[in-house]
């Protein structure tokens, strides 16, 4: 009597831990929202992935504006200059990057 008892109490341990994991489901940790320098980060890329350079560097010295230490907005101003033969700008950006902490 005492085994078949503690047979059932395992049985009903055992449907609790699997309704609490269905319950919990797959969760994800919540994507974190882009910041408004992160945005303009990723409008330059898709000027910049179009040929649209100009509107590139606007995006992402935008971009800086918002977040001075943004080493990633640097950096691509940086390969978009060197995109239109600018090289000491790039050099200027790369360098700002790295001083940042970037590293590809």
């Amino acid at each position: 009597m005492l085994a078949r008892m503690r047979h059932t109490a395992v049985l009903l341990l055992g449907l609790v831990l699997l309704a609490l994991a269905l319950a919990c489901g797959n969760t994800q940790p919540p994507t974190p929202t882009p910041s408004p320098a992160d945005e303009h980060i990723e409008r330059g890329d898709d000027h910049s992935r179009k040929g649209h350079y100009k509107e590139a560097i606007e995006s992402y010295n935008e971009a800086i504006r918002l977040d001075p230490q943004n080493a990633k907005a640097y950096n691509n101003r940086g390969l978009t200059y060197q995109s239109l033969g600018k090289v000491e700008e790039a050099e200027r950006d790369f360098q700002k990057a790295k001083e940042l902490g970037y590293n590809p």
